[in-house]
């Protein structure tokens, strides 16, 4: 995957990733070796996975801190931001596809999510059609849940609140939904069981919630006072994101580790080619200037590998080739090579 998706899959990670880079950079520049810098980023890799958890907790903490009807819009859009600055906005359908990509598997549509993506998503009619067919008979369920018994006494409350203005009770009343929902967020999954003459609607439902922008979410929430439930949705999420996150991390100085050690890799056997090339290269030198052995018959016959080079005007490889077809076979006396006279003027047709 590109660095872009990365930023948009997990932007924490992607960030905490970014930072092990530029200390490499630094390294480099001090002239550490590939060896070190290896050793680094694996070192790294292995602590922020080991801290993964501790990671997320201080960035989600930091993320929610401040959030309230003036600074969380403020946050929100700086953040969509940076998403439109690294390709593209943070949608669910972005998130499903890194999943795949990274073979983790594909959870983006589960709970506790649904309950708030449904809200927002039930404000388009055609949308809301596929959503009645789909959980007419399931709102029944949902009525008999405990989680919703036990908020009906909050919800004569809030209708018989003759203070509250109609637009206050109505968002009161969405709250006390929303946190209903967040609540059996565990028993949901149940319900959302399909047959087979119900899976046009469920596409219609299922592409509206997959085209769901996280930044959407999250400037909806605060904007209509939600911020104590997307809290709550967010610290829930971020325990998923987990996995998500040392997927990334894996991703990212994984493949730098791997680039690294291809390198270096390259490097060593690029070095013992070079080195057998100049011991080659030397042995022959001394071949070519060491006198015939003394003690070889026929010694006056006996040429060096470079005075056969000479005589047939050809280079070493072919007199290796020719070696090798059995055209012109040396003789070896130890760790000296020869060729008879006889055999190259054979091999050149003379006599």
């Amino acid at each position: 995957m590109t660095s872009q998706n990365l930023f948009l899959l997990h932007p924490v990670a992607w960030s905490v990733c970014q930072e092990v880079l530029r200390e490499e950079s630094h390294m480099i520049a001090s002239g550490q070796t590939t060896e070190q810098r290896i050793a680094y980023i694996t070192n790294e890799r292995d602590r922020l996975l080991r801290e993964s958890d501790v990671v997320l907790t201080e960035a989600l903490n930091i993320a929610l801190s401040d959030w309230d009807s003036s600074t969380g819009m403020a946050s929100i859009d700086e953040t969509e931001l940076r998403f439109q600055l690294h390709g593209g906005s943070f949608s669910f359908r972005r998130i499903r596809a890194g999943l795949r990509q990274l073979g983790l598997p594909d959870n983006v549509l589960a709970t506790p999510l649904l309950g708030f993506g449904l809200l927002i998503i039930g404000e388009d009619p055609d949308v809301a059609m596929s959503m009645q067919r789909l959980f007419q008979q399931r709102l029944q369920t949902l009525v008999e849940h405990p989680h919703v018994s036990g908020s009906e006494s909050q919800y004569q409350v809030l209708l018989q609140d003759a203070s509250l203005l109609p637009s206050m009770r109505d968002q009161a009343i969405t709250r006390l939904a929303l946190s209903t929902l967040i609540g059996m967020s565990d028993d949901l999954e149940s319900l959302f069981t399909f047959d087979q003459h119900e899976l046009r609607d469920l596409a219609v439902v299922r592409g509206a919630l997959l085209d769901l922008h996280i930044t959407d979410l999250m400037a909806t929430a605060i904007a209509n006072g939600y911020t104590s439930e997307l809290r709550t949705l967010l610290a829930q999420a971020s325990k998923d994101g987990i996995e998500l996150y040392r997927a990334v991390v894996n991703s990212i100085l994984g493949h730098r580790v791997s680039e690294l050690s291809a390198a270096s890799l390259s490097i060593l056997v690029n070095s013992a080619t070079e080195d057998s090339s100049t011991s080659n290269e030397k042995e022959m030198r001394r071949e070519n200037t060491q006198a015939p052995p003394a003690d070889a018959k026929n010694s006056d016959h006996l040429m060096t590998i470079g005075q056969a080079m000479e005589l047939l005007s050809v280079s070493r490889a072919t007199l290796w080739r020719l070696e090798k077809e059995g055209t012109l076979l040396p003789i070896r006396i130890g760790r000296s090579v020869r060729y008879e006279r006889t055999s190259i003027d054979s091999y050149l047709g003379r006599k």
